[in-house]
This record gives C-alpha cells, structure tokens and sequence, in this order.
C-alpha cells in the first residue's frame, strides 16, 4: 500500500480572486507541508494583495509592521493595512490605529486613530473597544459629555473577558460615584444650610 505525505489540504475558495495565493502565503508562514519561509510567504500575499484580497492586505501590514520577511517598514505596513482596513478588515482597522496613536503628538492622527478604533469596535474587536475607550476617555473633546460612551466600550470589552477593561470600568465607576455623592452633598448643603 503507498503511503501519501501529511500535506494540508488547501481550501481554494471559488470566485475569491487571490485566495490560493493567500493560502500558499499561510503554508510558507506557518511551515504546514513546506519549509517555513517567511519571504516566500510575503511574495505569495503580494500576488494576493493585488488582486484585492483582504487578508493578504492585512497579513502584509502585519509584516512590515514587524519586519517578519521583509525589512521593518511603518510607511508600508500602514498603506498596508490601509488597504485592509478600507475593506472592514476589524484587525487591520486596530492595527492600523495603533500605529497613528503612537503618534499622538500629531492630533489628526490620534482622532484618525480613534475613528478606526470605533469601526473595529463596532465589528466586536474586543482590544478596540478597550482602545477606543480610553481614546474617547483621556482625549475627547469633553469627559463628561463622552463618559457613558467610554462605559460602555469598557462594559463591551470587559464583558468579553478583558481585564484592563474591566479594572477601568471598575475604577471609572468607582470615581464617578464618589464625584456623584460629594455633588448630591454640596445640594443638599447648599438646600439645608442657609
């Protein structure tokens, strides 16, 4: 009887132009049934990136990003991931935010980045919501307008396991309380005392 090698088996989806590509890149990335090679792995999602495919685009991002098969590259992976984020890729939408909020000396980028937190967010990209929170939190336009909405991306998050989310929705509850109390005192001192 022969034997056949262990080789994955590669789901080449129908109609999704660079998929196969996309694939191939993903054997060469993670060694199923090659060589791990991470340069053949970017050659492989270029070919998938220009024919559009999304997580190609991202994959790419993540590896200039990283210096991962190619040379380090912010410029890159952020027209990268520029590419996949335009196409609701949720990951490709933080990852990107991340490299604009790195640059909060420059506001426009810092709000570009919050913009993208929320649109990863709203897809139930739980370390967005956490991000966005903060964002919305530490450098909206006023905290006291925007703090039921910081509440509840931190409820969001914390809800779906993340523990920074939930000490800050803990802390940010905990303040908001005793702010609360000491303003009912000064009514009600204010109403009693004259």
């Amino acid at each position: 009887m022969m034997m056949m090698a262990a080789v994955p088996l590669l789901v080449l989806a129908a109609g999704i132009p660079g998929q196969s590509e996309y694939e191939k890149g993903v054997c060469y990335f993670q060694g199923y049934g090659v060589g791990q090679d991470f340069s053949k792995a970017v050659k492989m999602w270029k070919k998938a990136a220009k024919k559009g495919h999304v997580k190609a685009e991202y994959s790419l991002g993540y590896c200039y990003a990283n210096g991962v098969g190619v040379e380090k590259d912010i410029e890159e992976a952020m027209a990268w991931y520029q590419e996949a984020a335009e196409q609701g890729n949720a990951d490709a939408q933080y990852n990107l935010g991340l490299l604009y909020v790195n640059e909060v000396d420059d506001m426009a980028k810092f709000e570009k980045a919050a913009e993208l937190f929320k649109k990863a967010a709203e897809q139930g990209h739980v370390r967005a919501m956490n991000n966005l929170a903060f964002c919305l939190c530490r450098f909206g336009p006023d905290r006291q307008d925007g703090y039921p909405e910081v509440m509840m991306w931190l409820k969001r998050a914390a809800d779906q396991g993340h523990w920074k989310a939930k000490e800050a929705f803990e802390e940010y509850a905990e303040e908001r309380e005793e702010l609360e109390r000491a303003a009912q005192e000064r009514r009600w001192k204010r109403m009693h005392f004259r």
